[in-house]
């Protein structure tokens, strides 16, 4: 029944792309894609999200599961590239859908709140708070309005800086409330601020992919050692190369995707 679903929901994407599925807007309904039953209907929806304690504001992209669909049935890619609060956060978001349906999950772009530059905390300023955001995000933007998504079942992808703030920022606060993995691409770090880890992201795998002669190696490394002293999974993939994301993040995701979640 789950390789059925996964079927049919890839199916239904590749469907309403050929038909020329249109993007929802600020949160106005989009266009339903097609699909092969009702339950497994979705919708591409570009909306902004509003943070009510601090008022932080951004965009999000998700491919919309039908109200249909069953409970806890799909996982969640949630993807952080690095370019943070620009017009660019989801520039590559029909491929991340293809990529998702593949693994029977719902792809998520999430854009850095208040036009940030970039989604990492910095050592010589204050907290940005952008872990909270993202938590409030996903708590109240995506799992609460469909109820078919499961956090045990959830896969974190980052880019660049997209990637120093899920291991440094967001997932050492609040990695305990999911199951799945982390894909990170050329980049890595460890918590700046006094962000408590006992306990975080127990049940993720982690797995970091980056060039030999990438500058953020280092603090990649770095990280790599964070998780493993808290006894979490974490592999370290190194390539040969010395550029900056210079390799093919598409082929390294799908690889990366299938390596924590431990699928074939």
């Amino acid at each position: 029944m789950l390789r059925l679903a996964k079927v049919l929901f890839s199916i239904a994407l590749l469907l309403g792309m050929l038909a020329g599925a249109t993007l929802a807007h600020a949160g106005t309904p989009g266009k339903q894609l097609a699909a092969t039953r009702p339950s497994l209907e979705a919708v591409a929806e570009e909306a902004s999200y509003r943070e009510p304690n601090f008022g932080k504001t951004g965009q999000y992209r998700i491919l919309r599961p039908s109200a249909a669909a069953s409970r806890d049935s799909l996982g969640v890619l949630a993807y952080f590239h690095g370019s943070g609060g620009g017009p660019t956060y989801a520039q590559q978001f029909q491929k991340l859908a293809e990529i998702a349906t593949r693994f029977n999950l719902v792809p998520l772009a999430v854009q850095a709140p208040s036009h940030a530059e970039t989604w990492a905390e910095s050592a010589d300023g204050p907290p940005k708070g952008h872990a909270y955001y993202a938590q409030a995000l996903l708590d109240q933007a995506v799992f609460a309005k469909s109820p078919a998504l499961t956090r045990r079942r959830s896969v974190f992808v980052g880019v660049s800086a997209g990637s120093t703030f899920l291991s440094g920022d967001f997932l050492p606060a609040y990695g305990q409330h999911y199951g799945g993995g982390a894909v990170l691409l050329c980049g890595g770090g460890r918590p700046l601020h006094s962000a408590t880890a006992g306990g975080a992201a127990v049940g993720l795998r982690f797995l970091f992919m980056i060039q030999r002669g990438d500058f953020l190696y280092a603090q990649t490394l770095d990280a790599v050692n964070f998780w493993e002293a808290l006894k979490v999974p974490a592999e370290l993939r190194v390539m040969d190369g010395s550029g900056h994301c210079a390799f093919d993040t598409h082929a390294a995701m799908l690889q990366g995707i299938r390596s924590v979640l431990s699928e074939k």
